[in-house]
C-alpha cells in the first residue's frame, strides 16, 4: 500500500478512487520490468524576478497578457498565499534552491553574501540521484560567485545584454528573457531524454522597464505589465519545447517569483527596504507529474517549502537540514485546512545592511503577520489584505504573543555557524551597487556582522523609503538619457542628505549635461569616494582638468585615484595625465596598470607610442604586436605597427600592415597617409595620385590634408 501511495503521489492522482483501480495499479506493480524501465520524472524550476502575484491571469488580472501561465495554471497547484523570505533576490533564490531561511544559509542581502560551500542545494540533492543539472540566470545577483551555482553543472551567467550601459545604467547588468532562452533551450533540447534538475530565471520586470514590442505597444501604458507579458512568452517557449520533446507530461515544473515589486503601495516604487505583502507575496505553481487539473490552495506558504515538497513529490528522503515544509499533503487533497498551522519567516535587512537603517523581521500566523522593527506593525490579513490598518497597540495582547513567538523563531532558524557568509566585493561592484540604491550608509557594508536577536533601533525604513523613490525616478532618468530630468531629484536627494552617495549622483548628471566645473568641485570635495563614485565620473573628471590644463588638480586627482581604487584605467589616466603635463617619466604607471590588464589595449597602445618616442623601437613594435593580438581586426593597431616597422627601416613589412589596415577600414586616412609617404620615398608617381586621391575623400582632420599635401610638394 506504501507504494500505491508513492505512486499515486507521483501521478498527481489526490487519490485511488476505487477497488478496481487498486487491483490495476497492483498488477502494473507486479508485472516484471514490462520491457523497459521506467524514466524518472525530470523538474523545471522557472523563477521570475520582481513579479507581483496579482499581476498574472492566474491569480485574478484581467488582461494580464500571460496567456502560457494561463494555460498552465490549468493542470497545477496554485498556491494563492505564497511569501518569500525576502525582497530582495540573492537570498530569496538561496532559501528557494535550499529549503532554508536566510538565518540558515547567511546569505541577507544582494551583492555582499555568498551561499556557503556546506549548503546542500536541490541542484545537488538531483546530481546525486543521475540527474542531468542545468541553469541559466539574467543578472548579476544570481553571478556564480555568489555560489548558488553549486551543483549544477552547467550554469550560465554569462550576461552580455545589448540594453547594458556601462557609464550611463545605473542598474545590474541583465540580459532579456530571449536571450535567456538563447542560451537555455538548447540544454533542454540536448537533455530532455534523460531525467534533468533545470532552473531557469528571468529578470525583466525589474527596473529598468524596457519591454520589446508588441509587448511595448499592447501595454504602452503600464510597461511593468509589459515585462511581465514578455516574459510569459518566454515562458511559453520552453514549455512548448517540453511539449515538442514529449517530456512535458513528465516532468514536474514549479513558477516561482522571487519577491514582489512596490509600485507605489506603502510609498515604495521598488523593493528591497520594506516587508510589506506587495514584496512579500509571490505566485507560486507547482504542476505534478500528468497532472491535467488546476487545484487552487488557500494555505499560507513559504518559498523555503518548495524544495522539501518537490523531493517529497519525486520520492527521495528528505535532508535534516531543510527548515522549509512539503506541501503535498494539501496538494494532493489529503490536509483540507484553509490556512498551514506552521509560522512563516521572512525578512528585510537591507535597510540595516546597506543604509544604515534599522531591520525588518517578518513573522506570518494566519490570519496575522507582524512586521518587526523600529516601528512594528500588525496586521490582520484576513480583514486587511493590503495592510493598511496597524493593530500593534489595539490588540496589544497579539503584538506581544506574536512579537515573542518571532524573537524565539529567528534563534531556532539560525545555524549556529559563526562563519561569515560575506564575500570579497569588487570596489567597482560595490560602486554599481551604491547606484543601485542597494548602498547608501557611510560604513563599509561588508564589515557588517549579522545576528538573530530581535532589533527596533535605527531610523525606520517605513519612514526612509521617499528617499528609495528619488532614487528610483533618477534611476529611471538616467537609464534613458533624460539627464536634464534627472537634474532636480539628484539635487533634492544632495540637498537632503548632503553625504557621498548623493554627491556623486549630482556629479554624475552634472558631468553627463557637460557641466564638468560643479561636477569636479563635488569629486574633490567629498572625501570618501567607495563605494558611492564610479570610475568612469573619476576619471573623466581627471581628463577634462587635464584638457584644461588644470594639470595640478589632475595629477591629484589621479593620485588619489590609484591609491584609493587602483585599477588598470587609473594607472592609464595617471600616465597620460603625467604625459599631457610632461611632469616626466610615465613608463611606472603603465607598468603597473599591465601588472593589474596584462590584455588592456589602452595601455598597450600607450606603452607602444611612449616607447617609439624613446626611440626604442624594436620594443614598440613587440607591444604593438600585442596590441594587434588582442584586437586583431582593428585598422589603427595594424597601421601603427606598420609605421613602427617603417621607422625600423622595413619598409616592405610596413607596407604589408598598410595595406591589411586599410582592407580593414577602407576609409583609414592614416594608414592611406602612411602609404602615400612610402610612395613618395619610393617615387612611385602613379602610386601617389591615387593615394591623395583617395586622401581627399578620406581625410576627416585638416591636418591630415596639410601633411599629404606637404608630402606631394616634396615630391615634386
Amino acid at each position: 500500500m506504501i507504494l500505491i501511495k508513492s505512486l499515486a503521489t507521483e501521478i498527481g492522482v489526490s487519490k485511488l478512487k476505487n477497488t478496481c483501480s487498486v487491483v490495476f495499479l497492483l498488477c502494473l506493480i507486479m508485472l516484471p520490468n514490462c520491457g523497459k524501465d521506467v524514466k524518472s520524472p525530470s523538474v523545471l524550476i522557472i523563477t521570475i524576478d520582481t513579479v507581483r502575484a496579482d499581476r498574472l491571469g492566474p491569480y485574478g488580472k484581467v488582461d494580464a497578457g500571460t496567456p502560457n501561465l494561463d494555460k498552465f495554471a490549468t493542470e497545477a497547484h496554485i498556491f494563492e498565499q505564497a511569501f518569500t523570505v525576502a525582497p530582495v533576490t540573492t537570498p530569496s533564490h538561496a532559501s528557494i534552491m535550499t529549503g532554508t531561511y536566510p538565518p540558515f544559509h547567511g546569505v541577507r542581502d544582494n551583492g555582499f553574501f555568498q551561499l556557503p560551500d556546506d549548503a546542500v542545494t536541490m541542484a545537488e540533492v538531483f546530481s546525486d540521484h543521475g540527474y542531468q543539472t542545468g541553469a541559466v540566470v539574467a543578472s548579476y545577483p544570481l553571478d556564480r560567485r555568489f555560489n548558488i551555482s553549486q551543483g549544477f553543472t552547467f550554469y550560465d551567467d554569462h550576461i552580455n545584454s545589448g540594453q547594458a550601459q556601462k557609464k550611463l545604467n545605473p542598474y545590474f547588468d541583465e540580459r532579456t528573457a530571449i536571450e535567456v532562452n538563447e542560451a537555455f533551450l538548447p540544454w533542454l533540447r540536448e537533455h530532455a531524454d534523460q531525467p534533468f534538475f533545470a532552473w531557469v530565471h528571468y529578470w525583466d520586470a525589474h527596473q529598468p522597464l524596457r519591454p520589446p514590442s508588441p509587448f511595448r505597444d499592447r501595454f504602452h501604458y503600464d510597461p511593468y505589465q509589459g515585462e511581465i507579458s514578455y516574459v510569459d512568452y518566454a515562458i511559453g517557449q520552453v514549455l512548448d519545447l517540453l511539449r515538442q520533446q514529449k517530456v512535458y507530461d513528465d516532468t514536474v515544473v514549479v513558477v516561482v517569483g522571487d519577491h514582489g515589486e512596490g509600485l507605489g503601495q506603502h510609498g515604495e516604487y521598488t523593493h528591497a527596504l520594506l516587508a510589506y505583502n506587495s514584496t512579500l507575496h509571490v505566485p507560486l505553481m507547482i504542476k505534478g507529474r500528468a497532472q491535467k487539473q488546476a487545484h487552487r490552495i488557500k494555505s499560507w506558504v513559504s518559498t523555503v517549502d518548495i524544495m522539501p515538497t518537490i523531493i517529497d513529490m519525486l520520492n527521495i528522503p528528505a535532508l535534516p537540514q531543510i527548515q522549509g515544509h512539503s506541501r503535498t499533503s494539501i496538494m494532493w487533497g489529503k490536509e483540507q485546512s484553509p490556512v498551514t498551522s506552521s509560522a512563516l519567516y521572512a525578512e528585510g535587512l537591507s535597510g540595516r545592511i546597506s543604509h544604515d537603517w534599522g531591520e525588518l523581521r517578518v513573522l506570518f500566523v494566519p490570519p496575522y503577520k507582524l512586521i518587526y522593527g523600529p516601528r512594528p506593525e500588525l496586521y490582520d490579513l484576513e480583514t486587511d489584505p493590503l495592510e493598511t490598518v496597524d493593530l500593534s497597540e489595539k490588540d496589544s495582547e497579539m503584538f506581544e504573543r506574536m512579537t515573542q513567538r518571532l524573537a524565539a523563531l529567528s534563534i531556532e532558524l539560525d545555524s549556529e555557524d559563526d562563519s561569515n557568509a560575506l564575500g570579497e566585493i569588487d570596489p567597482e561592484v560595490l560602486a554599481r551597487l551604491a547606484s543601485l540604491g542597494y548602498v547608501s550608509s557611510p560604513r563599509d557594508p561588508i564589515d557588517i556582522k549579522v545576528n538573530e536577536v530581535l532589533k527596533s533601533d535605527g531610523p525606520a525604513p517605513q519612514d526612509m523609503v521617499s528617499n528609495n523613490t528619488l532614487e528610483s525616478l533618477y534611476q529611471e532618468y538616467v537609464c534613458d538619457g533624460r539627464f536634464v530630468d534627472a537634474l532636480a531629484p539628484a539635487q533634492q536627494l544632495y540637498k537632503n542628505y548632503a553625504n557621498p552617495k548623493h554627491a556623486a549622483l549630482l556629479a554624475s548628471v552634472l558631468f553627463q549635461l557637460g557641466r564638468f566645473d560643479p561636477a569636479i568641485n563635488l569629486v574633490e570635495q567629498t572625501k570618501t569616494w567607495l563605494p558611492y563614485f564610479p570610475q568612469p565620473l573619476l576619471i573623466g573628471s581627471i581628463y577634462v582638468l587635464s584638457e584644461q590644463h588644470a594639470h595640478d588638480r589632475a595629477l591629484s586627482l589621479a593620485n588619489r585615484l590609484v591609491h584609493e581604487i587602483p585599477s588598470a584605467n587609473a594607472y592609464l589616466a595617471l600616465a597620460q595625465v603625467i604625459k599631457k603635463a610632461g611632469s616626466g617619466p610615465y613608463g611606472e604607471p603603465l607598468e603597473k596598470a599591465l601588472a593589474l590588464d596584462p590584455a588592456h589595449t589602452g595601455v598597450l597602445f600607450e606603452l607602444a607610442v611612449m616607447e617609439m618616442g624613446l626611440g626604442d623601437t624594436e620594443s614598440a613594435i613587440k607591444t604593438f604586436r600585442r596590441l594587434v593580438d588582442e584586437e586583431p581586426y582593428v585598422a589603427r593597431h595594424v597601421c601603427n605597427l606598420g609605421l613602427a616597422y617603417m621607422e625600423l627601416g622595413d619598409d616592405l613589412t610596413a607596407q604589408r600592415l598598410f595595406d591589411r589596415s586599410l582592407k580593414l577600414d577602407p576609409s583609414y586616412a592614416n594608414a592611406y597617409l602612411a602609404s602615400l609617404s612610402l610612395a613618395v620615398k619610393r617615387s612611385d608617381k602613379e602610386a601617389m595620385n591615387l593615394l591623395f586621391d583617395k586622401l581627399l575623400i578620406h581625410c576627416r582632420q585638416p591636418d591630415c590634408l596639410e601633411k599629404a599635401q606637404a608630402l606631394m610638394d616634396d615630391a615634386k
